[in-house]
């Protein structure tokens, strides 16, 4: 897949970049260029982004603070029962 001369590529290098007019060429799950000028390959899946922006995927977006502490405790339990654990009504 290609996504082609991306409106604003947000990196995550060392300087937290943010690219203008690059493509990005990936195969799989895997980013295997950056470039500003790349041909699709025959039968490649082109995406015109000139109007998007492309950034990395947003992992744990739901995270609710005071739940941190509570990490661990009956991770494999359903909700309810580990509600009555972590809940105990006196």
């Amino acid at each position: 897949m290609l996504l082609k001369n991306c409106a604003y590529l947000v990196t995550q290098d060392d300087k937290r970049r943010v690219l203008r007019g690059y493509s990005v060429k990936i195969d799989g799950d895997t980013i295997v260029k950056i470039g500003r000028v790349m041909r699709a390959s025959r039968g490649e899946e082109v995406i015109d982004c000139s109007d998007k922006v492309v950034l990395p995927g947003l992992i744990n977006t739901h995270t609710h603070l005071g739940m941190h502490s509570l990490r661990g405790i009956c991770d494999d339990a359903e909700l309810c029962d580990w509600l009555d654990i972590v809940v105990k009504e006196e």
